[in-house]
């Protein structure tokens, strides 16, 4: 419970330089990490000396509290002394340091749309759901409760820029409601009614689209698209980004008295005329050649939509892997706006059924229950719900041949797709839900014809997927697969076992600081050898990510096993926890897989600590001394 600790986190707040000094919190297995405005505003020794505070570390940009076992209790308590937002778990955190273009611009996409896609997906849902039931009963149509539901439906798509505007706000580090602001003016139903009267003049740019004018401000055209900026994506971001400039510039030199009225005012102003004036035609000119460019690769003779849609399907969960995917969400929402359907994530239709199909295939023919415990709220997730990460980072990726079955069934979808010439007239859910995007709802329009073939597409990589691998897995020799099964140990009340296979190193050795200095408790450090960590003692699991493991022993001993150093920084790329908070371990049981090389590649350190984090409730914690060490083996012999 978190009131425990509330003058803890009070007193970490105040010597952070207070909630006003917090851009952002977040934490990972043993440290609340801040990011603060002004580090030369926190007082390090005064944190340090707080009981229940272990050691200050100020690393990557990043103010980390290290407080051992109880950071999700102390985390919460931050909060809310705080008001603050957290970011949860570290590994969600952005990554510190030198990034590329295509890291950035990628970031900034996932950033802004991930956190509205709970709900454009629900209005999706929705939206699909009144097509297809109107379909069958077409009365309903004339019903208020359809009136209601449609509002349901399609009001969120109708003031999409209003939520985007929110949330690009709030990733330029602006003013959310000023950027709300900027987001509202794009669909004030007073200049949406332009796009309805008289057409003043019209430029047409040919593939790049025909550029119309309503009326004119001090004799420059007031040019908007033909619909207006409803549902529109690319204009309002450029207008919040461009809006976002204009309030730092501003608050950099304005009088602080001014500030609080004449800064919105001015960007406000600033924004909204030059947004309509310039920037709304430039987003929009943007939006039709991208628009234009896809289409043309789509609609090269024979092969384009069957090629392009081929390759979208098949690689679409390699691009989750990297994020990339991101980058094709706002295509398809441009899409939607611009033309009235996509044929980009239509083509995606098949990779959950595919990724599922997959892991079904494994599920069967792998008898190891705690195989069988992944797997299956993976294979749930990925082909009901079109989530499909836990799926591919805990069971196709490890599997390697499993992961390239399901691209390649997923791209034989995406195939079916394009020579049927599939489209998605809805931006909704994804699994199951997925199929009911491509109800076509306006009138003498293709219906649930396009469903259909989406259906068709998705059996098809569901089958294909199934039985290619049914037939080519093998639980007991696939190649490059994690070895799940348990090792033999040593154990015994009062040990602590070596939880991977290598050579034994002394804390003191090592290059973390926390745990070189023995802040965290006694403990030893293993190079690994190997690629599969045991647990190193019989108990229950207190805490599990991805490169971290904390289990209270039978004996008493708070256990923690961390692998690698600065690790959390990868956010679970290269390892996989394969236990749950609360469950119960039997020493050399397999809990954490991970990829030597893809540590490596991260420029991190591979080495494993075991760390018996309470030491101070044993009369003796005696690490053994460096050498070789085998999974199992004794390495710690703790004494009451």
């Amino acid at each position: 419970m978190a009131g425990k600790y509330d003058d803890l986190a009070r007193s970490i707040l105040e010597n952070v330089g207070g909630a006003e000094n917090v851009t952002s919190v977040a934490h990972c297995i043993t440290r609340v990490r801040f990011k603060l405005k002004d580090e030369s505003r926190a007082n390090t020794p005064k944190i340090e000396a707080l009981k229940g505070v272990i050691q200050v570390i100020q690393a990557n940009g990043q103010y980390q509290v290290v407080v051992g076992n109880i950071v999700e209790d102390v985390y919460d308590a931050v909060l809310e002394a705080g008001g603050l937002a957290g970011g949860g778990s570290a590994a969600e955190d952005e990554p510190e340091g030198e990034k590329t273009v295509a890291s950035v611009i990628i970031d900034l996409i996932s950033g802004i749309f991930q956190p509205i896609l709970g709900p454009l997906a629900a209005a999706g849902i929705m939206k699909g759901l009144l097509a297809l039931f109107t379909y069958f009963v077409p009365d309903f149509a004339n019903d208020g409760l359809y009136t209601l539901l449609y509002t349901v439906a399609d009001g969120f798509f109708y003031f999409l820029p209003v939520a985007l505007a929110f949330s690009a706000a709030r990733k330029f580090r602006m003013n959310e409601f000023t950027g709300v602001a900027i987001g509202v003016a794009l669909v004030y139903p007073t200049m949406v009614a332009l796009t309805s009267g008289e057409v003043l003049g019209s430029i047409d740019l040919g593939v790049a689209g025909t550029f119309s004018w309503y009326a004119t401000a001090l004799g420059i055209p007031i040019i908007m698209p033909a619909s207006g900026y409803a549902s529109s994506v690319i204009p309002v971001l450029l207008m919040v980004w461009f809006g976002s400039l204009v309030e730092r510039w501003l608050k950099g030199w304005m009088p602080a008295a001014l500030k609080m009225f004449l800064v919105p005012l001015a960007t406000m102003t600033v924004s909204i005329v030059l947004g309509y004036l310039v920037i709304g035609p430039v987003a929009t000119l943007i939006t039709n050649l991208l628009s234009a460019a896809f289409s043309f690769i789509f609609q090269l003779p024979v092969v384009g939509a069957v090629l392009g849609s081929a390759l979208v399907g098949g690689l679409w969960m390699c691009l989750v892997i990297f994020g990339f995917h991101w980058s094709l969400i706002p295509i398809s929402i441009m899409n939607l706006n611009t033309l009235g359907h996509d044929y980009v994530l239509a083509a995606t239709i098949g990779h959950g059924f595919a990724l599922g199909a997959v892991i079904f295939a494994m599920y069967l023919r792998n008898r190891d229950e705690r195989f069988r415990g992944i797997a299956l709220p993976a294979m749930i997730s990925a082909f009901f719900f079109g989530v499909t990460e836990p799926g591919i980072y805990g069971v196709a990726l490890p599997n390697k041949r499993a992961f390239v079955v399901a691209c390649l069934s997923s791209a034989v979808g995406g195939a079916i797709v394009g020579m049927t010439g599939a489209l998605m007239y809805i931006s909704g859910g994804l699994g199951v839900f997925n199929l009911l995007n491509f109800i076509d709802e306006t009138p003498g329009g293709a219906g649930i014809s396009h469903m259909v073939f989406a259906i068709v597409a998705s059996l098809v990589s569901a089958v294909l997927a199934f039985v290619v691998e049914f037939v080519i897995y093998r639980p007991d020799a696939e190649e490059g697969a994690p070895e799940l099964a348990p090792v033999q140990t040593e154990y015994e009340r009062g040990t602590v076992c070596s939880p991977v296979t290598g050579s034994v190193v002394q804390l003191s050795e090592t290059a973390d600081p926390v745990f070189s200095s023995g802040a965290m408790g006694a403990g030893v450090a293993v190079s690994p050898a190997e690629e599969t960590v045991f647990s190193p003692v019989s108990g229950t699991v207190l805490s599990a990510m991805p490169h971290a493991v904390g289990i209270l022993a039978d004996d008493g001993s708070e256990v923690l096993v961390h692998v690698g150093i600065d690790t959390v920084e990868m956010a679970g790329d290269g390892l996989t926890c394969h236990v749950q908070q609360d469950a119960r371990v039997t020493a050399g049981d397999p809990i954490v897989t991970f990829s030597k090389a893809k540590v490596a590649a991260a420029g991190k350190q591979d080495t494993v600590f075991v760390i018996v984090t309470n030491t101070d409730d044993f009369a003796s914690v005696q690490p053994r001394e460096d050498g070789p060490v085998t999974a199992g083996s004794p390495v710690i012999r703790v004494t009451r």
